[in-house]
């Protein structure tokens, strides 16, 4: 009768140690997504905000695709960024929040955009790339919308549109020194060639067939001793 007793128990103790096993799996397995959610990159609204007033603002460099290597900020300028202005502000370079990371922690913000200075479109092409390969598709929208935003002001030459505007009222300061020349009688007070030289920028940056020969002569051109 005892040996019976402790057979049945020794049974009990084990179907009841597996359910147990069973249990502990079943709740591990439905944790899982709700864990994959926590640590998901999410999309940094003021961030997004930040960039689109840039762009309105027109602090915006419209270069290719590939420049972003040489464009975007080394680990050297981030640290000092951060140093004179706080992660807040870092903050807003990205369009990438990473909840796994701490706060005050570069790790923390992913996708820049920019140089702390300028919205770069090869930084958001990137961004953008990154973010689909991640399907991390908030971002890749954000993204999008920020190309759309700058592909309507992209100069010819990469020139952001602040540049072209100060090359434009150049010009027009030469039109003004030229006809003070004339009528001074003194057409050496400035020269032709400096005035073709800022003529020559202007349709650099606004024309897609002006020969790049002709563009590079107008470094030489506007540098030189007149």
């Amino acid at each position: 009768m005892i040996c019976g007793f402790a057979f049945f128990s020794a049974i009990w103790l084990t179907i009841a140690t597996l359910a147990a096993n069973v249990k502990e799996r079943t709740s591990t397995a439905e944790r899982l997504p709700v864990t994959a959610k926590i640590h998901a990159v999410q999309l940094n609204q003021s961030a997004l905000s930040y960039a689109k007033e840039l762009i309105k603002q027109e602090h915006v460099v419209a270069d290719g695709r590939g420049a972003w290597r040489r464009h975007r900020p080394s680990a050297e300028e981030e640290n000092e960024f951060i140093r004179l202005h706080g992660f807040s502000e870092y903050a807003k370079w990205h369009l990438g929040v990473d909840d796994a990371h701490a706060e005050n922690t570069k790790a923390r913000y992913k996708f820049p955009y920019g140089d702390f200075k300028n919205v770069h479109r090869c930084g958001v092409l990137a961004a953008q790339s990154r973010a689909g390969q991640y399907k991390d598709y908030e971002i890749e929208n954000a993204a999008a919308q920020l190309k759309a935003m700058i592909d309507p002001t992209k100069g010819r030459s990469g020139r952001t549109l602040n540049e072209v505007d100060s090359l434009i009222a150049a010009y027009s300061d030469v039109q003004v020194a030229k006809k003070a020349s004339i009528s001074s009688g003194s057409s050496l007070l400035y020269p032709p060639s400096r005035m073709a030289a800022v003529g020559m920028l202007i349709l650099c940056s606004h024309s897609p067939n002006f020969a790049k020969s002709s563009c590079s002569s107008v470094i030489w051109t506007s540098g030189s001793p007149q």
